[in-house]
């Protein structure tokens, strides 16, 4: 192998090394299991697949955090994905930021509440939008998930994202 025939090899994975790192920080794609969310109401439990699941005849509602690796990064979409088992009430999801401005926080949603349609043992992707600029604040989701229906609970199976900047 010629002296040039080597160069070029290393310089092209050198380029391909650079193009893919920098690809993988412009779409940071997550997926976390419910069990990465929390409530303080009774009725809430994490069962053995990861699911964040509400065991109570009430509604419940249960926050997730979102990691974003990049202070200056946001969150691109967000789908949660949910398991509805009540005939009479639907799950509902926002997506929120803390925003500190003073010595309050305001919360900071888009779209706006999101809402399934239909219940049963299949899962349901409620796309929840994103933040197409940054906050310096703690983003989250809070969802409301309805009380059990007989011995079927409802709650939160997966939340799939993306962080952009």
């Amino acid at each position: 192998m010629t002296k040039s025939n080597l160069s070029i090899i290393i310089i092209g994975t050198l380029i391909a090394a650079f193009v893919g790192a920098s690809g993988a920080q412009a779409a940071d794609k997550k997926t976390l299991t419910g069990a990465s969310c929390t409530s303080t109401h009774p009725g809430f439990t994490i069962d053995s697949y990861g699911n964040a699941l509400n065991t109570s005849p009430s509604d419940l509602m249960i926050t997730c955090p979102i990691v974003r690796d990049n202070e200056r990064g946001y969150v691109s979409f967000m789908q949660v994905h949910i398991q509805d088992r009540h005939p009479g009430r639907n799950a509902r999801c926002i997506l929120l930021s803390r925003f500190p401005l003073s010595a309050t926080a305001q919360r900071y949603a888009v779209p706006g509440w999101e809402y399934t349609r239909r219940y049963g043992s299949a899962s349901q992707r409620l796309n929840l939008g994103g933040f197409h600029r940054w906050y310096s604040g703690g983003t989250f989701v809070q969802c409301v998930i309805p009380g059990r229906y007989g011995s079927a609970y409802s709650g939160i199976t997966t939340l799939h994202y993306g962080e952009e900047g």
